[in-house]
């Protein structure tokens, strides 16, 4: 064999080790978005069960987030501000679902949940006063997204004209 064959050889092999290298890359790249995609939904479920645990577990939790669904100005400024508290929470879970979103970390089902919650949730008299508060805390385009959302629920409460 010839020098200039076995320098050929070596060019092939040498590109062929790059070409496997790279798959394997990939692979590697695509099993570990998988996992953080796995454990980004995982920390959500449980930061939702977070949430709803005390209303489940206490009565008096949950008849007070009932009240500060429609009637929160008639809240004594104790639970008012245990309230604001408790929804600020809801507004840190949206956050952590939204960078998730950003970083292409959250599935298009989960999104679509989501966007569902913050419109439903966003209605309630304790989540605008605590996200009146704490909304400069946050980045603008987070900001307006949480803005919009809560638009797109008030539009939908008007009655068809």
């Amino acid at each position: 064999i010839m020098p200039s064959e076995l320098a050929n050889w070596a060019q092939f092999i040498g590109a062929v080790s790059v070409v496997a290298s790279f798959i394997f890359l990939v692979q590697r790249i695509s099993q570990n978005t998988a996992m953080m995609r796995i454990g980004s939904a995982s920390d959500r479920l449980q930061r939702e069960f977070d949430i709803a645990l005390p209303m489940i577990q206490s009565r008096e939790i949950a008849e007070l987030w009932v009240k500060a669904d429609q009637e929160f100005d008639q809240l004594d400024a104790i639970d008012q501000e245990r309230m604001m508290v408790y929804e600020r929470r809801a507004i840190a879970l949206w956050h952590h679902v939204f960078v998730l979103r950003e970083r292409k970390l959250f599935a298009d089902s989960e999104w679509h949940e989501a966007k569902w919650m913050i419109r439903h949730f966003g209605q309630r008299q304790a989540n605008r006063a605590a996200w009146s508060i704490v909304k400069g805390a946050f980045e603008k385009p987070f900001q307006e997204f949480v803005d919009e959302q809560i638009s797109l629920a008030d539009q939908k409460k008007q009655p068809d004209l």
